[in-house]
């Protein structure tokens, strides 16, 4: 859903939950979308915001069939009529978990069922947001006098050109064998309060673990190395001289040392040709469709980067400790043409202990 295209938010209601004042305040009706083209920008621009964001990762209700949030967001996708009703019932199961701690900032819940031009069936955005100088709330009555609390925002500039989402959930139709149930984003600033939207409320969690997506980003990575040293099928040479790729495995190795990844980030800072960085992506992409940023498992990223393994011609292997690398390797690999036209590689190694194993 991360390729969703031409974003359109078809209905949309606004609740009040607020912990500070001890109160929620429930729209008794949908807004008038049509009406609305000022908060249409916006609330397009918060949910294109949750599907671009890094932060957003897959996730899965730990119990789509009986938990009241799945059953919920379900009834919307799977009965529109349901809508204003379920919407309510939604913010106050989020009002309920907000109680659970007195430094959760009250906000407003945004329900939308929106479309893409690139999907068939329609999805549902849950938006939480916090007040600001830039949105004011307003309650009114319909002609049918139906209450409900519309969101006015500033004339100067757009929320969503300058504020970052805190915590959002894209729910699509339920799908049996589907990988994940949800796309969600949850900042969380507080420890102490830490989980009441992901777990109090949507009742939902990652369906990757820091482990497992440590071990994907690694996989994407060596195999997109792996084919920047290597000739292509055509005969074209190589993206990157080997002394290259020593230096983007150790960029690495400093990356899967830190406590979060981000992909783009971490992208943006490699000195490479657009189609290396291209390779580099799609190969990370294809392990991790969803995730772009992420926290590492340090102990699996130890154990993935503690050795440095390279090979060559007539079954020559290399592998070295990657934190010894530099009192091994004298120097950068140097790389030049022989008079054949074949690509040397030469490494000048310096090693104690060195006996012939077979």
């Amino acid at each position: 859903m991360r390729d969703a295209k031409e974003i359109n938010v078809q209905r949309a209601i606004i609740h009040v939950v607020d912990t500070k004042q001890k109160q929620i305040k429930l729209s008794d009706a949908e807004l008038s979308i049509k009406e609305e083209p000022r908060f249409r920008e916006y609330i397009n621009g918060r949910v294109e915001s949750a599907l671009r964001d890094s932060a957003t990762c897959s996730a899965k209700f730990i119990d789509s069939h009986s938990h009241l949030t799945a059953k919920h967001c379900y009834q919307i996708l799977q009965k529109k009529s349901l809508f204003a009703q379920a919407s309510r019932e939604l913010a106050q199961l989020l009002f309920a978990a907000m109680n659970t701690h007195h430094k959760i900032s009250p906000g407003s819940l945004i329900v939308c069922l929106c479309s893409a031009s690139n999907y068939t069936n329609a999805f549902l955005a849950l938006v939480k947001v916090d007040y600001s100088d830039m949105l004011k709330l307003k309650e009114e009555k319909d002609s049918s006098g139906n209450q409900i609390i519309r969101l006015e925002i500033s004339k100067d500039v757009l929320p969503s050109e300058r504020e970052r989402l805190q915590k959002a959930a894209i729910v699509h139709s339920r799908q049996p064998d589907a990988p994940y149930d949800l796309l969600l984003l949850d900042r969380q600033t507080e420890k102490v309060a830490a989980n009441f939207f992901a777990r109090g409320f949507l009742y939902a969690e990652p369906t990757l673990d820091a482990r497992a997506r440590t071990v994907r980003f690694y996989k994407g990575y060596m195999k997109g190395l792996k084919q920047l040293t290597h000739p292509s099928k055509d005969g074209e040479p190589a993206l990157i001289k080997p002394e290259e790729a020593v230096v983007l495995r150790q960029q690495m190795q400093v990356a899967l040392n830190s406590k979060r990844i981000s992909v783009p980030e971490l992208l943006d800072n490699l000195i490479l040709p657009d189609e290396a960085i291209q390779i580099l992506n799609e190969e990370i992409s294809r392990q991790l469709p969803i995730e772009q940023e992420f926290e590492i498992d340090p102990e699996k990223a130890e154990e993935l980067v503690k050795v440095a393994r390279f090979s060559g011609q007539y079954g020559v292997r290399f592998e070295v400790e990657a934190n010894h690398w530099d009192e091994v390797v004298k120097g950068a690999p140097e790389t030049f043409t022989a008079p054949n036209g074949q690509t040397i590689t030469r490494l000048t190694i310096e090693v104690t202990d060195f006996v012939m194993e077979k």
